[in-house]
C-alpha cells in the first residue's frame, strides 16, 4: 500500500467520524477502560499495548476506534494513524501506519497489522488480572533503504503477552491501573529500522492513576532489544489522558526515547486524538 494512501486513508477516516463518534460509542465498559490506541495500533497506552481491548464493546457488542498521533522529538518526528475493531470484549483487530521523518526530509514508513485475544480474567471484576495475547505483523515500506543499510529483513512479527488490572480503591484511594507485558521481537527501533533474523524477549510496563473518571495520569516503560550495530535505548513516557465522553479521548505525554540511529537525547512530546464508535 503506498505510504501516502495508507496514512491519508487513516487520517481521513478518523477526521470524518470524530464529530459523530459519541453517537456510536458502545456503553458496555466503564469510561477510560479501553485505553488508547498505541503508536502500533493495539489498544493500551502511548508507546506500548496493554491487555485492554479497543472500543467500549462489551459482550455481544462491536465497536471501532480510530486515532491519529504525533511524536515530536529533538531530531525526528513520528506520525501515526490507526484503526481498531473490537468484538465482544474478547477480540481486537487493528491496522496502523507509521511515518518516521528524519533530518533532511528523509522518511521511513511501515504498516502494522495486529490481533489481540483476551484469554482470561477481567480488568475490574475478580482477583485475577485480565490476560491477553497480541500479535503485531510489521511490514516496512522502504525495503530498498534497509538493504542499503545492511538490515537483514523488512518484515517481522511481535508477540506480546500482557496482564492488566484496575483496582477501584488503589493509590490514594483512587482507581489505579497496572499493566505488565513480555514481548518477543526481532524489530530494530520497533521495526522502523528493519528486523533481525533472531528474536529476543523484552519487558514492558505501565501504571496509571485516575483522579476521577475523566482523567488518567501515568507512566510507561518499554525495554528495547540489543541486536548489535546501532544501540537502542529503552523508552519511557509520562502521560495525562482525558476521556470527556466515550466517543472521544485524547492524551499528551512527555517521552524520553534516548538514542535513535546514533542521535542522542531524543526527548519530546506525544499527542494523540481518538474517536470511538
Amino acid at each position: 500500500m503506498p505510504r501516502k494512501f495508507a496514512i491519508g486513508t487513516i487520517l481521513s477516516f478518523a477526521a470524518a467520524f470524530v464529530g459523530a463518534a459519541s453517537a456510536y460509542a458502545g456503553d458496555g465498559k466503564l469510561l477510560g477502560t479501553s485505553g488508547l490506541l498505541s503508536i502500533e495500533g493495539s489498544a493500551g497506552g502511548g508507546i506500548i499495548p496493554w491487555a485492554v481491548l479497543a472500543s467500549y464493546a462489551e459482550a455481544e457488542q462491536m465497536g471501532f476506534s480510530a486515532s491519529v498521533a504525533n511524536v515530536n522529538l529533538r531530531d525526528y518526528r513520528l506520525r501515526t494513524g490507526a484503526l481498531a475493531f473490537g468484538v465482544g470484549n474478547r477480540v481486537e483487530f487493528s491496522a496502523s501506519n507509521q511515518r518516521f521523518e528524519l533530518p533532511g526530509d528523509a522518511r521511513l514508513s511501515q504498516n502494522i497489522f495486529g490481533a489481540k485475544l483476551r484469554v482470561a480474567g477481567d480488568l475490574i471484576y475478580g482477583r485475577a488480572p485480565q490476560l491477553a495475547i497480541t500479535l503485531q505483523h510489521k511490514r516496512h515500506q522502504d525495503p530498498s533503504i534497509l538493504n542499503a543499510l545492511g538490515v537483514p529483513l523488512s518484515t517481522g512479527t511481535d508477540v506480546v503477552f500482557s496482564a492488566a488490572k484496575l483496582w477501584i480503591d488503589g493509590v490514594l484511594n483512587r482507581n489505579t491501573l497496572a499493566n505488565i507485558s513480555l514481548r518477543r521481537t526481532s524489530a530494530r527501533e520497533i521495526g522502523l529500522l528493519g528486523f533481525n533474523h533472531s528474536a529476543k524477549w523484552v519487558a514492558e510496563g505501565a501504571i496509571a492513576v485516575l483522579p476521577n473518571r475523566f482523567w488518567a495520569i501515568g507512566a510507561e516503560f518499554r525495554q528495547k532489544p540489543d541486536f548489535g550495530g546501532l544501540p537502542e535505548s529503552h523508552w519511557r513516557d509520562v502521560f495525562v489522558a482525558w476521556f470527556p465522553k466515550k466517543g472521544i479521548s485524547t492524551a499528551v505525554a512527555y517521552v524520553d526515547l534516548g538514542t535513535i540511529a546514533g542521535r542522542k537525547s531524543q526527548t519530546g512530546f506525544f499527542f494523540t486524538l481518538q474517536a470511538n464508535f
